[in-house]
């Protein structure tokens, strides 16, 4: 038979290790959009938890002709792939980020883009356009004009 002091003193010790696991405890990260370039950027995050969103670009073309000649087209490349042409003219701005004619480019990290445009002009002559552009914490939509 054991002694009430054995067993008492094995339920200290027990007590004692659980008391001491839950002391040292941590709670887990909060998770959350931790880029603050994101739009949805979250300041209490702890731990990325990929749910952050980026702003989108928009490309227009403002004028339909360059030095009185016609343009044909706009092909518009990012980062070196085609994304579209550009089939409208917008002359102040298509006030709309996906407005009819115009090519919009969603971000989905906080990198920065490289872009350029290849103008087809009726005469045949080509024109190019180039830019960088970055995603944008205070605007959900970037306009750019490509035929400046």
């Amino acid at each position: 038979m054991k002694s009430i002091f054995q067993v008492s003193t094995y339920a200290i010790i027990t007590l004692l290790t659980f008391t001491q696991c839950d002391l040292f405890k941590k709670d887990p990260p909060i998770g959350g959009c931790t880029d603050n370039r994101a739009l949805n950027y979250d300041f209490m995050a702890e731990e990325s938890d990929g749910s952050c969103e980026y702003s989108s670009v928009t490309f227009y073309a403002r004028f339909p002709a360059f030095n009185g000649i016609q343009i044909a087209s706009i092909d518009l490349f990012i980062d070196g792939n085609n994304n579209g042409k550009i089939t409208a003219i917008y002359p102040s701005s298509p006030g709309n980020c996906s407005a009819p004619g115009t090519v919009r480019y969603q971000f989905y990290d906080r990198q920065s883009v490289d872009w350029n445009t290849r103008i087809l002009l009726v005469t045949g002559a080509e024109l190019f356009t180039t830019g960088t552009v970055s995603p944008s914490r205070s605007s959900e939509c970037i306009e750019i004009n490509v035929t400046q």
